[in-house]
């Protein structure tokens, strides 16, 4: 409803939607910024507010690009694949593995060097695509011209040839690589181990944020069914006669 699946997908195929749950939880960050926010206020004014947030508003504020390009032009945003809307080339390209490199080499000196890498040079000149606008309106057929080139190496080789040439490019990785394999993910240690009395070891994500002076940590596994019942009852006034009964009254389960 917020129009982010229109925008979503192959330019000839049907409207997609992200692979992770981006509004579920792109909302939840908006409400602890929002809690963060009432209780800066809450210690200025020394009054609290109600915050909301909403699952529609969430992905209609992230209509960044194609909200601006509306309002000025009135032209609709159509799907573009994995392609930028207003940068061209800065989209992935499928290579001669048949693994995909997204390569972001909008600016006229980024597009030079990636052509010179592609050994095509000649298109950095070519008429139709040496400036930004150029390359905009005639994106369809310098991708193609691009694409044809990517498909000479695998990605492995063309990224290494294009960091080394100062274009901005990296792998298109599955999951299992992310969580098993890749070395910076490893680094930033944000898979960990936790003891499951249950399942016993098992593995789980850490939290993105780190801080200087309390360090990041997973200190609670997922909880068994109804752990937490009786903590949380106990938390809000309930006392141990009271969560008794509601246990005996099979309200509540857990121990």
């Amino acid at each position: 409803m917020s129009g982010l699946m229109s925008i979503t997908g192959a330019p000839d195929g049907d409207p997609a939607k992200a692979g992770v749950p981006v509004c579920d939880v792109g909302t939840g960050m908006y409400g602890a910024i929002g809690i963060l926010s009432a209780l800066w206020h809450r210690q200025r004014s020394g009054a609290g507010q109600h915050v909301d947030v909403c699952l529609l508003d969430t992905p209609i504020s992230w209509l960044v690009w194609e909200a601006a390009a509306y309002f000025a032009s009135g032209a609709v945003p159509r799907r573009l694949g994995s392609a930028h809307p207003i940068g061209v080339p800065y989209q992935a390209f499928r290579c001669g593995d048949g693994n995909y490199l997204i390569v972001g080499a909008s600016s006229d000196k980024l597009y030079g060097q990636l052509c010179a890498v592609l050994g095509c040079p000649e298109l950095a000149d070519d008429e139709r695509f040496c400036t930004g606008d150029q390359r905009l309106a005639n994106r369809e057929a310098l991708v193609a011209l691009l694409g044809e080139r990517f498909l000479a190496r695998p990605a492995a080789e063309w990224q290494a040839h294009l960091r080394a040439a100062g274009v901005p490019c990296g792998p298109i990785q599955s999951v299992d690589h992310v969580l098993e394999r890749d070395e910076h993910v490893q680094a930033r240690e944000m898979v960990v181990a936790l003891d499951h009395p249950v399942a016993g070891s098992t593995r789980a994500l850490a939290t993105p944020i780190g801080l200087s002076e309390t360090p990041r940590s997973v200190r609670r596994r997922a909880p068994r069914l109804g752990e937490h019942t009786a903590e949380v009852l106990r938390a809000i006034g309930y006392d141990e006669a009271e969560i008794a009964e509601l246990r005996t009254a099979g309200i509540i389960g857990g121990a």
